[in-house]
């Protein structure tokens, strides 16, 4: 059985290819992995993937940096022992793609047909929601502007897009993302440590900020929302999260002036942070010291105010 690693390394934009012929492999930065990987996002040891009854089984060593599974646009934290297919894209911390693949799979699987996820008919339709329930910090980005910008220069905000997608990755990552999709014109994801999601948030503005200064390209402006409270993962296919505390995230995102009754505070349309009670009601004394109080604001299809704040940067 030969398992082929296609292996990106952001730091150093070098790509190499690594073939191992072992049922069970792992990979890591130290000296005696299967597969070694010299970069510093990447554990000494830092996943194993094996091959059980026909199926690809991945497993993260409790990594620093994580390792991620993409699915479709999602990026899915490994955090046990799961099955996946093949080919797969995962990420080893915050700079390392590798595309992995396994040859004499069908052998192994002695029917013919390669590992897979179990098929909808198999999966039972009857689901209690406290089992799909998950408590998170929401982090909502919108790129301003984006409309705009793809009528005026398609192209253009095709990379700008990228750009934007490509800064966001590696700072949400190394904070230890748990899930991100992109939206097309953003992104959401969630964090485990609402402190992580502030982290990331402002990092995520100060870099943008840098970046507008020095670059001659189109500005990136973006709106950041976050927000704690109970995800679902609705869809097992896609991983994707669900549930009325995302669609509040969504909400505070895009809050304007009229969503007040009484603002307290200027609201900036563009490069600001914004998040709910909830969230600020978890933080440490010194994060809420840099929060001012905008007011209660009534949000599309919620029926009660959400109490929303500005994180000063």
């Amino acid at each position: 059985m030969n398992w082929t690693f296609q292996i990106s390394d952001a730091s150093t934009d070098s790509m190499t290819r690594v073939v191992v012929e072992k049922e069970s492999i792992t990979v890591g930065r130290e000296d005696g992995q299967d597969v070694v990987i010299q970069n510093p996002s990447v554990s000494r040891a830092h996943v194993k993937l094996q091959v059980k009854a026909g199926e690809v089984l991945l497993d993260d060593f409790g990594s620093v940096n994580g390792t991620y599974l993409r699915v479709n646009d999602i990026l899915l934290r490994c955090e046990e022992q799961m099955p996946i297919e093949v080919p797969a894209e995962l990420m080893l911390g915050s700079e390392v793609t590798c595309l992995v693949d396994v040859e004499g799979l069908v052998e192994a699987n002695g029917s013919g047909a390669s590992a897979s996820r179990p098929s909808g008919e198999n999966v039972s339709l009857v689901l209690s929601i406290k089992r799909l329930a998950k408590k998170q910090a929401i982090m909502v980005l919108d790129l301003c502007g984006s409309t705009s910008m793809a009528y005026a220069d398609e192209e253009a905000a095709f990379h700008v897009k990228r750009r934007l997608d490509k800064v966001a990755r590696k700072v949400l990552l190394a904070r230890g993302t748990q899930f991100y999709k992109n939206t097309g014109d953003g992104f959401v994801t969630a964090f485990a440590d609402p402190e992580d999601a502030l982290a990331a948030s402002r990092e995520l503005l100060h870099l943008l900020s840098e970046r507008n200064e020095t670059t001659k390209n189109a500005p990136i402006h973006v709106r950041i929302a976050l927000h704690y409270g109970t995800t679902y993962m609705i869809d097992p296919e896609t991983q994707d999260i669900h549930g009325r505390d995302v669609n509040t995230a969504f909400r505070i995102e895009g809050v304007s002036e009229n969503s007040f009754d009484e603002l307290i505070i200027e609201l900036p349309a563009k490069d600001r942070i914004l998040c709910s009670g909830s969230f600020a009601s978890l933080l440490g004394e010194a994060d809420k010291s840099r929060l001012d109080y905008c007011g209660a604001a009534t949000l599309k299809g919620i029926p009660d105010p959400v109490k929303v704040y500005r994180v000063l940067v």
